[in-house]
């Protein structure tokens, strides 16, 4: 049996955790609000309202157009038709 070398003997504890990367619009919503008002800024909490307002609105757009795709049989929509959609469900 070979001797157990120095790395896999370390208790679990001694172990750096890796924290799981979070997948955000920050640099995105940053790089818009400059391109509009180059001398504003936003605060940390601003920047989480904006991120979940996206996330938010991206999730409604993906789940609707899964919805289209179910009710027209078809894997792929077109621009025009998420549109379409989207315009009868805002009236």
């Amino acid at each position: 049996m070979a001797p157990k070398t120095a790395a896999a003997s370390k208790p679990a504890a001694d172990k750096k955790r890796r924290s799981s990367r979070k997948e955000t619009f920050n640099s995105y919503i940053f790089k818009v609000l400059k391109q509009v008002h180059p001398k504003t800024g936003i605060s940390k909490k601003s920047m989480m309202i904006m991120n979940s307002l996206v996330s938010d609105t991206f999730d409604r757009i993906v789940s609707e157009a899964g919805r289209l795709c179910k009710y027209s049989n078809k894997g792929t929509l077109s621009s025009r038709e998420i549109k379409l959609r989207f315009a009868w469900s805002c009236r």
